[in-house]
């Protein structure tokens, strides 16, 4: 009832964008097939099927790309992906086999522990089909790091360590420390 309230927490934010694989915009030989999206043939960075995601970066930051994925075999365990560019044959994405549907962190073949820096914008994510069989479900874009502004040229940086002394009742010494110089 709307009368009863109750002392439990909001849930907790959460730590990415998450978007469904069919959600995106998806050209053959990709195809939705129920939950999913796949293609049924061996294909090229080029010639495969393209499945693109518009989403917006509200921190400036390090990220990962996420999947629900299914790789079934080692003959169904590839695509192509990339971050605002067309993924090439450097962008492949070798997934470790899946028993069903498993989340899977993108990386690239020579880029164990792969991670994007985005600055606050909109991005657009890019997966191409290689492997016919591969399946690709949810997606989330997570946040690892937030990377902090850059400082203005010419104004100085943000004072640190403020400290405040008492020195007459009406009187107070105020000091900091700054990059440039230290103050009291």
């Amino acid at each position: 009832p709307s009368n009863v309230l109750t002392n439990s927490p909001p849930p907790p934010p959460l730590s990415g964008l998450t978007f469904e694989a069919e959600s995106g915009a998806i050209t053959p030989p990709f195809y939705i097939n129920g939950t999913v999206v796949q293609q049924d043939l061996l294909t090229g960075s080029v010639d495969g099927g393209r499945a693109s995601y518009q989403f917006t970066v509200t921190n400036a930051g390090i990220y990962t790309v996420s999947v629900m994925v299914n790789a079934p075999s080692g003959e169904s365990d590839s695509l192509f992906v990339s971050v605002n560019m067309e993924p090439t044959d450097a962008n492949i994405w070798d997934i470790p086999v899946t028993n069903g549907i498993e989340e899977r962190t993108v990386q690239w073949r020579d880029v164990p522990g792969l991670k994007f820096t985005l600055p606050a914008a909109q991005h657009t994510l890019i997966v191409r089909g290689r492997e016919a069989g591969v399946q690709i479900d949810r997606i989330t874009v997570k946040l690892l790091t937030v990377t902090p502004p850059t400082p203005i040229p010419g104004r100085p940086p943000a004072p640190t360590q403020l400290r405040t002394s008492e020195v007459a009742p009406r009187r107070r010494d105020i000091g900091w420390t700054s990059e440039l110089t230290a103050t009291t």
